[in-house]
């Protein structure tokens, strides 16, 4: 009897270290822990030391594209395709 009392003791304490939810860090803790992360500025901006002008330029969203004036109706646009007649001059000479 006593080892079912023991075992039940056991079971008990394992049951109650599993179900019991760990407390969650307060507010201050995580605002500090996010401080202390990006207080250095080598991590959030790796070329702060450096002046303007060495600094490396973003890549523009345009790099592939040449800009072109469309020969039949004169209109000004980007393209990446090797003909300079736009689309809509492209269809409507396809139409006819």
């Amino acid at each position: 009897m006593n080892s079912k009392v023991a075992a039940l003791k056991f079971h008990k304490e394992w049951k109650d270290a599993l179900t019991t939810k760990r407390a969650k860090p307060s507010i201050d803790e995580t605002s500090k822990a996010k401080e202390n992360t990006a207080s250095c500025s080598c991590i959030s901006d790796p070329y702060a030391s450096l002046p303007n002008e060495l600094r490396p330029r973003p890549e523009s969203n345009k790099a592939g594209l040449r800009q072109v004036n469309c020969p039949a109706c004169g209109q000004a646009y980007r393209t990446n395709r090797k003909t300079d007649i736009c689309i809509t001059c492209e269809k409507a000479h396809n139409r006819d």
